[in-house]
């Protein structure tokens, strides 16, 4: 993250690199705006792995991050977390979350998914579970009312499916009941002729490079280390049955990856299968690894018509990161 005195120093020169080097990488010192502001139906940003806890530069990284949200050129219609938005999980990692959002309006709404790091709490001990805290706060920072910690909406009419741990684990706890109820919404969700929105902290198993790229590991010893887990091939098979479908995960802390990687070692950050799409996003608050290893990365979703257009962005530094943007055609 580049600090505001700083930032506004090197702007002119990151605007004048740009200009020389746009041929090849594009305007990557272009502001926060939609590529095609006039024709665009959806536009939303998400981010993964925020870890906020009542530390300075964490809360400081994700005010800068919602102040440049803030001051979009297009408005943005919702900000997603895919999990790990608290650090721990405990009280006063929630109020801190409050606290921030409270502060911000980086989008007329927000979704957060449930993370690994999300059910952490030692309020367990006392019986206050970490399913009552995630709903619990949802409602007070994103006025949702849950009921469990997996859940659906819609926003301007496109629908986002959450899946959600149901115990405290590295993997997702997906149970039948979880499985069944996805099953029935995602056929709800594809009613809509939208694209839709699958949220989830973890990958599929065996995605983006997993498990080699899971926190660095080497030494995995499961194929599904850093993916859903057993759930993995079921969650796959449900949406694999409808066109135009998003999974968007994290967790991993994989860093920002292309082309080339995907020629040279097999994976990358975003993946297809047939009308399947899958992204990855690195860790926004910690540095990566495997890739481009900055904090302060997200993406930019602007839906179209007939594409959806991805733009992977440090809203930490407000520089786009033009060389691995993506246009996905829409299948009719």
């Amino acid at each position: 993250m580049i600090p505001e005195p700083l930032r506004t120093v090197l702007t002119p020169g990151f605007k004048a690199l740009s200009f020389i080097t746009k041929p090849v990488f594009g305007d990557f010192a272009a502001p926060l705006r939609a590529e095609d502001p006039e024709h665009i139906r959806f536009n939303f940003a998400a981010l993964a792995d925020v870890h906020v806890d009542w530390r300075s530069y964490r809360w400081r990284r994700l005010s800068t991050a919602l102040r440049d949200m803030e001051h979009s050129y297009t408005p943005i219609d919702a900000l997603v977390t895919l999990g790990d938005t608290t650090d721990h999980g405990e009280p006063d990692h929630w109020e801190m979350a409050e606290w921030i959002f409270m502060h911000h309006k980086p989008a007329k709404e927000l979704i957060f998914a449930i993370g690994n790091h999300d059910t952490w709490t030692h309020e367990e001990e006392a019986g206050r579970k970490f399913q009552d805290l995630f709903i619990e706060y949802s409602e007070k920072i994103c006025n949702r009312k849950l009921d469990k910690v997996y859940f659906y909406t819609e926003v301007k009419g496109y629908p986002f499916v959450s899946l959600g741990s149901e115990s405290d684990c590295l993997n997702a706890d997906i149970s039948d009941e979880q499985l069944k109820w996805f099953e029935e919404t995602m056929e709800k969700a594809a009613a809509t002729g939208k694209p839709i929105f699958v949220l989830c902290h973890q990958a599929l198993n065996q995605t983006h490079g997993l498990p080699k790229t899971f926190d660095r590991k080497e030494d995995y010893k499961t194929m599904d280390e850093g993916g859903i887990g057993d759930a993995s091939d079921k969650v796959r098979a449900i949406m694999k049955k409808y066109k135009n479908v998003f999974y968007m995960s994290g967790h991993s802390h994989m860093g920002l990856n292309g082309k080339y990687t995907q020629k040279k070692k097999g994976y990358c950050t975003i993946e297809h299968d047939g009308s399947l799409h899958l992204f990855n996003l690195p860790c926004f608050m910690f540095w990566n690894h495997h890739g481009i290893k900055w904090c302060g990365l997200g993406f930019q979703f602007e839906v179209y018509d007939d594409k959806v257009v991805v733009r992977p962005r440090s809203y930490a530094s407000r520089l786009w990161y033009s060389m691995y943007r993506q246009e996905i055609a829409l299948e009719k």
